[in-house]
């Protein structure tokens, strides 16, 4: 996978102090080192002395809007972000935040804060939670990132990305990763009442949800990719690009929203892809093959004549409705 540029991080590099001997106010660094052998104290943070786990440095180094770097491989713990924040790995090893129950990063930002994760490992064990979850924040960019076994079994919970505002329009971004074996949810972009997700409660939220995918493999999931706006009455509008849902019960599956696709591969799922309610998929150049059912269309699948759909037991389920066609100046 093509790696985001390592310049921030090279350009913080040259500017960090060598020595931490003068300790700082907590929470007013710009940016701030882990390590494993890092010390979680009141003058960690310099390279030379990193601290040891994200958490403390989020609560006691670094100033909203600051960055977290690595600096070498380990596991640094869970967080809780609630202030817009980067956690950057670019080439330290594994990056490790591993939670076997509980959510491993929760997001509770600000309506305006930003949060960058890059070059993380983030691991459930086969019993945490959720891998990421959010439910506030304006933007969420997720890079370089593996995200695997979060399978706890209790509602809303089994994901390895929820994103679950009740309020505001968030951006979500999420280039080169991987999400496997996430048992509930591969990745979840569905704006909240106060209902849980997908529970589908009488009180209906007003969040927003906008989304770009590039170069993401999800497989192995229930739902490797869901989206709804049933429990909101914004709008969820997903972009895919050179991405691959395989290996689950539904590969991509919509239940209200848009998802406009190119260059996707759906294959080996019980079924491929499920538009329902008022959800419209936009399929070009796609691959759908190996599924046992390829489409499950109440709503409406539109295919621009350019895919290839081999291969699979069945077309559609019993209810569902043939593909519509567009032309390729649509």
């Amino acid at each position: 996978m093509t790696k985001i540029s390592a310049l921030a991080f090279t350009l913080a590099l040259s500017c960090i102090p060598l020595t931490s001997s003068a300790a700082v106010a907590a929470g007013s660094q710009p940016f701030a080192f882990v390590g494993s052998l890092g010390n979680n104290s009141g003058g960690c943070g310099a390279a030379t002395s990193p601290c040891r786990t994200f958490q403390f440095v989020h609560d006691n180094i670094v100033a909203p809007g600051g960055s977290i770097y690595v600096h070498d491989a380990g596991s640094y713990g869970p967080i809780t972000i609630t202030h817009a924040l980067s956690i950057i790995n670019d080439s330290a090893g594994d990056a490790a935040i591993y939670a076997a129950s509980g959510d491993a990063i929760d997001i509770q930002a600000g309506q305006n804060d930003a949060v960058f994760l890059k070059g993380l490992v983030v691991d459930g064990g086969g019993s945490g939670a959720n891998g990421i979850k959010l439910t506030s924040g304006a933007s969420l960019t997720i890079a370089n990132c593996t995200i695997k076994g979060f399978a706890a079994t209790a509602l809303s919970t089994g994901a390895g990305v929820q994103v679950i505002p009740a309020s505001g329009t968030t951006q979500v971004n999420v280039y080169n990763t991987t999400l496997s074996n996430n048992r509930q949810w591969g990745l979840l972009l569905s704006p909240q009442g106060p209902s849980t997700p997908a529970s589908y409660g009488p009180s209906k939220g007003a969040g927003s949800v906008v989304a770009h995918l590039k170069n993401v493999d999800i497989s192995a999931s229930f739902y490797d990719l869901y989206v709804s706006n049933h429990s909101t009455t914004g709008a969820v509008t997903v972009t895919i690009d050179d991405s691959s849902f395989t290996s689950g019960t539904y590969g991509i599956t919509a239940n209200g929203g848009t998802v406009v696709t190119n260059r996707i591969v759906v294959s080996n799922n019980l079924e491929g892809l499920y538009a329902g309610g008022s959800a419209a998929i936009y399929l070009s150049n796609a691959t759908i093959s190996g599924n046992q059912t390829a489409f499950g269309n109440f709503a409406t699948i539109y295919s621009y004549r350019n895919n290839v759909i081999r291969g699979n037991t069945s077309g559609s389920d019993s209810n569902g409705q043939s593909l519509t066609y567009l032309s390729a100046a649509d």
